[in-house]
């Protein structure tokens, strides 16, 4: 056989061919209906917009970068890793009570009990994580919190309450990093230093840092910076209904030709 035969085979079988593909896009398109709605809510955040650079304090002779180091910004990969541990998740389902909501069709509201087997947190841990997604944006810089539901309210809902909780977490990590670096600078004052001149440079550095300090703990965010909030998508990711029964078609239309054609020359 060839190419010619081929062609001249699927030229005289080509409204059968078309038939074929109609219907296989058409049960494409009803399958496509069974499946549930996916959207996709989107935090957009950054770093932590605070910083005590201890560099800037000159202690004399005393260089307290190398005692106690520089506090430095939550990054990118601070970020991911709150969301790859367990924690962030874990006090989410406890403390807003959504295992229910998570395995909504495993739970039997009526009867108060879980159908097949009873579900824990950690089960609700891994469908959360599988549906948090972390991406960052080296042109302008930004780290992109996606979630992913079946509902686009619920979707955007979880996205923020899930922002908010990371700049919680961050920001507890800095007040405890801040504190103990007071303590160690107030420990360092207080040592007996023979020349007075640097003894009183320090007590000063020390109480103009306290008061920096004290300033900054009244901001907002010491954790992230949230620039856009999530809100509930109209367009959903999945399915695609258009791209599947395209596909669809074209792939039934070419194993109709196909068999067609190997058919005939039989």
């Amino acid at each position: 056989m060839n190419i010619q035969e081929a062609f001249s085979i699927i030229k005289q079988e080509f409204t059968k061919i078309i038939l074929s593909s109609l219907a296989i896009g058409f049960v494409a398109a009803a399958y496509s209906l069974t499946l549930d709605s996916v959207y996709r809510g989107t935090v957009v955040i950054a770093s932590s917009k605070y910083n005590i650079n201890l560099d800037n304090l000159s202690f004399g002779s005393l260089n307290t970068a190398s005692l106690l180091g520089a506090a430095a910004d939550p990054t990118h990969q601070d970020i991911k890793a709150i969301f790859d541990g367990n924690k962030i998740y874990k006090d989410f389902i406890l403390e807003e009570d959504i295992l229910k909501i998570i395995f909504k069709d495993d739970w039997d509201q009526e009867n108060k009990v879980w159908r097949g087997g009873e579900k824990d947190f950690y089960d609700g841990i891994k469908v959360l994580k599988d549906s948090t997604d972390i991406d960052y944006s080296f042109d302008n810089g930004k780290t992109y919190l996606s979630f992913v539901w079946s509902d686009a309210k619920t979707a955007a809902d979880w996205a923020n309450k899930l922002a908010i909780r990371a700049n919680q977490f961050i920001t507890q990590n800095e007040l405890k990093s801040i504190d103990a670096t007071l303590q160690n600078l107030n420990k360092i004052s207080n040592v007996n230093i023979q020349n007075t001149s640097l003894k009183n440079r320090l007590s000063s550095q020390v109480n103009d840092l306290v008061i920096k300090t004290t300033l900054k703990k009244a901001e907002s965010s010491m954790g992230l910076t949230i620039f856009e909030e999530a809100i509930p998508p109209k367009k959903r990711i999945w399915p695609k209904r258009t791209l599947m029964v395209l596909l669809t078609m074209l792939v039934g239309g070419f194993a109709s030709a196909s068999i067609l054609v190997i058919r005939r020359l039989n």
